[in-house]
């Protein structure tokens, strides 16, 4: 899932694969006509899919907004801005728990968290779990 927010809030239009959404565990192979996808497999991988697209679709920032990195080789970490609209996203890329600097401008704000729901306020330092994102809405 770290990936797909990476790929849907960065710099592109957000690809989904048939069955991806529902986490389809078996190797689909063209001409798609053989494998019967059961839609109704992880039924909150679909809602964190829809979270995510929906936030997207409403999001000028994300959408057109300028782009401005902190990543490091472990953390995707961006914000996009536009209007004075601001959006910060960070998503871990390795499969072990890392540490990411908050940048300075971002430390101490609060921000709502577009997946989870809730606010979020971050100190200097953020461990985030293996694969662990957030969509920030500043």
């Amino acid at each position: 899932m770290s990936a797909f927010v990476i790929a849907s809030t960065m710099k592109s239009i957000p690809m989904i694969y048939g069955s991806q959404e529902v986490g389809f565990p078996t190797k689909i192979v063209f001409p798609f006509t053989g494998t019967k996808i059961n839609w109704s497999l992880n039924p909150a991988l679909k809602e964190e899919y829809k979270k995510i697209l929906k936030f997207r679709a409403g999001s000028d920032a994300i959408k057109r907004g300028v782009l401005t990195t902190f990543s490091t080789t472990d953390v995707c970490a961006f914000t996009k801005e536009r209007d004075g609209k601001k959006v910060f996203i960070m998503a871990n890329v390795r499969n072990k728990s890392v540490d990411l600097t908050i940048p300075v401008g971002l430390v101490d704000q609060t921000a709502k968290d577009v997946v989870n729901g809730g606010t979020k306020t971050f100190g200097t330092k953020i461990t985030l779990a293996p694969y662990e994102y957030f969509i920030l809405d500043l």
